[in-house]
């Protein structure tokens, strides 16, 4: 029974060491250039405040404060997967046209405070509350509660 119950520990044990994120604030210099180059086309008059490489097993993220108070989260290929203003209104060119229009057309006197590529999903935040759901082509799902 002792012997179950200590390679279930090692098991566990096991399983969190290997499966914890490690973070580590690094220095701009260490983004990937396709997000330097994003950073600098959408947000060209904000510096960045701090950035945090997160390393789990199978993927590495950046995440990105400006000094605006904008979050940008990138890929390790520098792609960009979501920018949240903090309920400020975001730069409409970081946000596909297609889902710009709709919103736009949608919702005129409304603005996006943050964009998220999440798989095959993309979500939206609007000023007033308001969360849409579009697909990874920007079709428009639902409103999401």
């Amino acid at each position: 029974m002792q012997a179950n119950s200590f390679l279930f520990s090692t098991v566990i044990a096991s399983f969190l060491f290997f499966s914890c994120d490690k973070e580590e604030a690094v220095k701009e210099t260490a983004l990937p250039a396709a997000a330097k180059t994003y950073i600098t086309t959408h947000f060209p008059n904000t510096g960045i405040t701090s950035v945090i490489k997160d390393k789990e097993i199978n993927k590495t993220t950046y995440d990105v404060v400006l000094q605006d108070g904008t979050s940008l989260d990138f890929t390790k290929d520098g792609d960009c997967t979501e920018v949240d203003g903090h309920n400020k209104k975001i730069p409409d060119t970081v946000v596909p046209a297609k889902i710009l229009q709709y919103v736009q057309t949608t919702y005129p006197t409304d603005y996006i405070v943050s964009w998220e590529k999440d798989g095959a999903e993309q979500d939206v935040d609007l000023g007033s509350n308001v969360e849409l759901k579009f697909d990874k082509d920007s079709n428009f799902l639902r409103v999401d509660d």
